[in-house]
């Protein structure tokens, strides 16, 4: 894999990190530094130094199927000294903030799978202090010149709005044709009369502005105060990238699904037509 992976690793932690913002028991800043490098640099240190957190990304086997590489990752965290709470607030946020997300640089498109840090020992002894050793495993799916659906936005309203991040998310355009023989030809030449542009999605059950005006549809309800039916005609504007182009649309709720079972996660599948 030519992306380097470890500077990527590197800004998201120490971003995580400064956004935390950590303090000591007087709530002075207490801040913790990011090292992280290949297995065969770390193997070489000899100094540790007390607030830092070392983390080391090991390669496995990669599997190349259809022009993609699906290479496996182990991280493996080394705690700041004496503590374990700063690391695992970071790496659960990597983790759940970076899973089944994209990197894109250049033509290289890269998705993100990571399953939550679990703690190998809280008793290791390094320098004069101990640190625990957490795990992180994780697959990278590596896909040169690939178009997806990125930065899938619904009914945004400012810059600071977040993308929804879909289960699963399917594009649909069909066309009725009017098919005329003509006596230079022996095939027949068809012409457009009406199309329809259609979009599924499934997205988690997780409090948002899109799940409650699905609801309100559901109900049928009559919101006074902002003057809203919602009678099922009320507009949703969705926006996504395609391939590096920017789409938005207009459309409107057809169906609406909701599935939810005692062992799994409740979902709502979703469908727009313009």
């Amino acid at each position: 894999m030519n992306y380097d992976f470890e500077n990527y690793l590197f800004q998201k932690l120490t971003n995580i990190a400064v956004d935390c913002n950590f303090k000591d028991d007087n709530g002075n800043p207490d801040p913790v530094e990011i090292y992280v490098s290949k297995e065969q640099n770390f193997a070489k240190m000899e100094q540790f130094t007390p607030n830092t957190i070392y983390v080391v990304v090991k390669y496995l086997s990669s599997n190349i199927q259809f022009d993609a590489e699906i290479t496996p990752i182990q991280i493996l965290v080394l705690s700041e000294q004496n503590s374990l709470e700063k690391v695992r607030i970071i790496m659960n946020r990597f983790a759940n903030e970076n899973n089944w997300q994209m990197i894109i640089d250049g033509t290289t498109y890269i998705k993100q799978q990571y399953n939550s840090p679990v703690v190998l020992n809280n008793y290791v002894e390094v320098s004069y202090g101990y640190r625990s050793v957490l795990y992180v495993t994780g697959t990278l799916y590596i896909m040169e010149g690939v178009v997806d659906v990125t930065d899938v936005y619904v009914d945004k309203t400012s810059n600071s709005d977040k993308p929804y991040h879909p289960i699963s998310f399917n594009i649909n355009y069909s066309m009725s044709t009017n098919t005329q023989q003509t006596a230079s030809k022996f095939i027949a030449t068809s012409m457009k009369t009406v199309s329809t542009f259609s979009i599924t999605m499934t997205v988690p059950m997780l409090e948002s502005k899109l799940i409650t005006k699905v609801i309100n549809i559901l109900k049928e309800t009559r919101d006074t105060t902002a003057n809203i039916d919602y009678d099922g005609n009320n507009p949703f504007v969705i926006e996504f990238t395609c391939g590096g182009v920017s789409i938005s649309k207009t459309m409107r709720l057809v169906s609406a699904q909701i599935m939810t079972a005692p062992n799994q996660v409740p979902s709502l599948q979703l469908g727009f037509m313009e």
